[in-house]
């Protein structure tokens, strides 16, 4: 049982990512009649929502895109940064999504953001105590290991809203401001950013799957 959840969960993510990079690559090779790039993209949403400050940078690495908000900084990957594809348009509408909740104190991004510091640590910790109940064979490292690794699992969960969130946002402002002028440009975008959420959502069942899995190897053990 413990192998079969095992090989599920990777069959989860591989499919999710799939999925994800298969529609990034649909939507890459359709341009936007705005003509405009992903850096042009988020500097007409940022400015045009009173987030000037925020500044735009371009990131290294494929889907490398994200929002700090502790430094006011959006990054965007090169294909996206310089491309005028619907998918540039599309992920850079989405990360100016992540830059409006923090204006308006998005609830759950705020959560986020207090939990990150805690996250950042039991999510590296927590691998290291599951392998070592493994080595010496102690079903009570596992359970600290277990412990550790939920915290890691809720803070995917809250995850969730977050991203949907800015995806909703996304394609709120894509309309409002004219960033694809068509309804085919507008689903492309909806197919991309819905294909990205969808990864989301395999990272939280993979991880509740290995929480079970483990919880399962835990009660063998007893």
């Amino acid at each position: 049982m413990s192998l079969i959840i095992f090989l599920f969960s990777i069959a989860i993510t591989v499919v999710a990512q799939i999925m994800v990079h298969s529609q990034f690559k649909k939507a890459g090779k359709i341009q936007g009649k705005s003509g405009l790039t992903g850096f042009q993209t988020a500097k007409k949403i940022l400015d045009q929502n009173g987030l000037s400050e925020v500044k735009i940078i371009q990131s290294s690495g494929k889907l490398s895109d994200y929002y700090d908000s502790r430094n006011k900084v959006l990054a965007l990957s090169s294909d996206v940064y310089n491309k005028s594809s619907i998918a540039a348009i599309a992920v850079a509408a989405h990360e100016c999504g992540h830059a409006l909740q923090d204006k308006y104190n998005y609830s759950y991004l705020t959560l986020r953001q207090s939990l990150y510091p805690l996250v950042s640590v039991t999510s590296n910790i927590a691998p290291i105590i599951i392998i070592l109940s493994f080595l010496f064979a102690s079903t009570g490292l596992l359970k600290i290991g277990i412990a550790t690794f939920t915290i890691s699992l809720f803070f995917t969960l809250i995850t969730l809203p977050v991203e949907f969130d800015a995806s909703k946002r996304a394609l709120n402002v894509i309309q409002s401001q004219n960033l694809v002028l068509d309804d085919s440009e507008f689903k492309t975008a909806k197919k991309v950013l819905d294909a990205a959420a969808l990864t989301y959502v395999a990272a939280f069942v993979t991880s509740l799957l290995e929480l079970v899995r483990l919880i399962i190897i835990a009660k063998s053990n007893e």
